[in-house]
């Protein structure tokens, strides 16, 4: 708690339900952009990893450094709830979602199987490295 708030009216999070396919709601690139930003921040600490089962306290510590990158950055979308977020971590695991690298921006991003928009860089729109559909995987 901060000054009587909860943290998920701190952090304007959404609560329930949460979305238990995050990439499934990915409909806009604003969207993709704050997801990718979580999925960064994942792949910063753990690389590889993150296909593989993690702890909570491996989650929550991303968590943080999704929040810590997110404030100044301001997307325009809402913060990704933490209920969530253990969902896209899901997807991680199951493999319907990836973290493929862009060349050209030299960023990290989240890619899912299910996303409504382009496989692709929320920045620049090309398709990275290790992308669905990219040959150099």
């Amino acid at each position: 708690m901060l000054d009587g708030r909860l943290a998920h009216q701190v952090g304007n999070w959404p609560t329930r339900p949460a979305n238990l396919e995050p990439g499934k709601a990915i409909s806009s690139t604003k969207q993709l952009l704050e997801i990718s930003m979580m999925a960064s921040s994942l792949y910063y600490l753990y690389s590889d990893r993150v296909y593989e089962e993690l702890t909570m306290e491996e989650i929550l510590e991303a968590i943080d450094l999704y929040a810590n990158i997110r404030t100044p950055a301001e997307s325009g979308a809402p913060q990704i709830s933490p209920d969530t977020i253990f969902y896209l971590c899901r997807e991680l695991i199951e493999h319907k979602a990836l973290i493929p690298y862009c060349p050209s921006c030299e960023v990290r991003y989240y890619s899912s199987v299910e996303q409504r928009v382009r496989n692709a860089c929320p920045f620049c729109r090309k398709v990275g490295v290790g992308d669905f559909g990219n040959s150099e995987h």
